[in-house]
């Protein structure tokens, strides 16, 4: 489609409807750029408010499929310094046969937070191995 086309199949959409990504099967291999996916760029308050109106997306993490996310600053290829903008990738994948144990670590697994700093104050690893006894 042209620029013209586009902008008639845009305006013609129906607002707000369900977003309905197909999920990318668990056995695939080789190259998702022709699957279902996400993709936006950009400053992350422009990635903040697309992600906002698709958020009916995060259904898609559930027992039988898991959401595929990745969100970076990107790079300048020339300096290697960050740039200040950023890249959202989502995608949709089936789970595999461990899919059961989502649904039980997702109800029956406490959160554990693990405070890092104390770790850091010991010589070395028997030291901190002995710390927990």
């Amino acid at each position: 489609m042209d620029k013209a086309q586009t902008i008639r199949h845009w305006e013609n959409l129906i607002p707000a409807e369900e977003v309905r990504p197909e999920a990318i099967p668990y056995s695939h291999t080789g190259s998702t750029y022709a699957c279902d996916s996400l993709r936006v760029t950009g400053s992350m308050e422009f990635i903040d408010s697309v992600l906002s109106r698709v958020k009916d997306i995060l259904a898609y993490e559930n027992e039988n499929t898991r959401l595929h996310i990745s969100c970076r600053e990107t790079v300048d290829r020339d300096t290697g310094l960050d740039t200040g903008k950023f890249n959202c990738y989502v995608q949709v994948r089936e789970r595999g046969r461990v899919a059961s144990n989502y649904t039980r670590a997702l109800r029956l697994e406490p959160e554990v937070e693990i405070d890092l700093k104390p770790m850091q104050d010991h010589k070395s690893l028997r030291e901190l191995a002995n710390s927990f006894l």
